[in-house]
């Protein structure tokens, strides 16, 4: 069994794709890891063959690990259907994994070490199961900082302002919200509720995790629906919200992600100036 298990759901993004790859082995520190892309589609399968040789450079010491993809990619499957197809690679390999979209992905080493031990204090307590999904729309707003850009974020849109911290243990959480960039799940829970509902199989733009929260906190195996684990904030990049204080992207990483979510940051200037 490998000790931490990476699902990526990926389609079409062969850029980031490559640098979420890149970055969780370059910054994990645990032997023995999973990885598993599944791919949606053809090309992210050959992105994919043409990363595996050349990645062992970007790994940290003596790290263990392996990557593998499915070759099935020829029908869209949708969230639910690519989240699914992780569950079924990672439950028989792994205790415990994530499973992330391609555009979540480690800026600090040691984030897999960080992620067992939230696992253990969860685990301790009853709970199987935790979200990084901050919401903050579209990554916050961007200013120049140098030959950098960062993240600031934007106050209107955070949720801490309406919904203070909880703490289970020695784990932080804070509100967010029903998304699923970044949840970690151990073979109990897939043992107790299994995996997203069938009926969002072929969905592609559906309520899978909203449903599938509702599910886990319904079987006690997530504390709160709607929160996120607070530590992982300085570990994990996400899409959707940085704190410029403890989070730096290099240049190529930030252009890659500002054309990712450019129409994303659109919207939220639209409702800034509706209001």
């Amino acid at each position: 069994m490998y000790k931490l298990g990476v699902g990526i759901k990926t389609y079409a993004d062969n850029d980031i794709l490559e640098v979420c790859l890149r970055e969780f082995v370059k910054h994990s520190t645990i032997d023995n890891l999973l990885f598993f892309v599944a791919c949606e589609d053809k090309e992210s399968v050959e992105k994919v063959k043409e990363f595996i040789p050349k990645i062992s450079k970007y790994r940290s010491g003596n790290v263990n690990f392996e990557i593998l993809y499915n070759n099935d990619s020829d029908k869209r499957l949708g969230v639910a259907g690519n989240f699914n197809r992780c569950i079924k690679v990672l439950k028989d390999k792994c205790e415990k994994f994530v499973i992330v979209d391609n555009d979540f992905f480690p800026v600090t080493d040691g984030w897999d070490s960080k992620v067992l031990e939230i696992f253990n204090d969860l685990s301790e307590r009853g709970f199987h199961s935790f979200l990084f999904a901050p919401c903050t729309p579209a990554g916050g707003l961007y200013k120049n900082s140098n030959t950098k850009r960062e993240m600031v974020n934007d106050p209107s849109f955070n949720p801490l302002n309406y919904n203070p911290e909880m703490k289970i243990g020695n784990t932080n959480l804070v509100s967010a919200g029903d998304v699923g960039g970044f949840i970690g799940l151990d073979t109990f829970v897939i043992d107790r509720i299994g995996g997203m509902a069938s009926e969002f199989k072929d969905c592609k733009y559906g309520f899978e995790h909203v449903n599938y929260a509702i599910r886990l906190v319904r079987s006690k195996l997530m504390p709160y629906r709607g929160t996120h684990v607070r530590e992982l904030e300085e570990y994990i990049y996400s899409p959707h919200f940085l704190n410029p204080a403890k989070v730096k992207l290099d240049d190529e990483v930030l252009k890659l992600i500002l054309k990712k979510i450019s129409k994303k940051l659109c919207q939220v200037i639209l409702i800034r100036k509706l209001k």
